[in-house]
């Protein structure tokens, strides 16, 4: 059990909070919800963006302490999934890489401007490697 998280709070997401790293998979309501419900307990790591099996995957990571929990979340077919940045405005710049390398758009996102790739390039350029 970790220290000052409702064990009842982690459970809903399907986290035991127990070992050192856990990766639970999550849908685009609960990922909102656990953004908002953990925001103040929790400190935001990154967000890692990758392909499998014909599919594009999105895992948040999240630390308390030595503790680690990273949220998988499947993208959808249009590629497009909310921002976390108006909630956790450290994911700005994890968010526009993703933008940039995997052609993902996160909506309603305060700066969708380009991070690594000049303006003139197409974006998604990870995924034509």
């Amino acid at each position: 059990m970790l220290p000052g998280i409702s064990q009842t709070k982690l459970e809903h997401y399907g986290i035991k909070g127990e070992g050192e790293r856990e990766i639970v998979d999550i849908d685009i309501p609960s990922l909102m919800q656990f953004v908002l419900d953990f925001r103040d307990d929790m400190r935001f790591i990154t967000i890692t963006a990758y392909p499998q099996d014909e599919n594009l995957y999105m895992q948040y990571h999240f630390t308390l302490g030595d503790w680690v929990v990273s949220l998988r979340l499947k993208v959808p077919e249009d590629k497009t999934v909310p921002s976390i940045t108006p909630l956790l405005p450290a994911a700005d710049w994890a968010e526009r890489e993703i933008m940039d390398l995997f052609d993902i758009t996160f909506s309603n996102h305060p700066r969708p401007k380009r991070l690594i790739i000049p303006d003139d390039a197409k974006r998604g350029i990870y995924l034509e490697t």
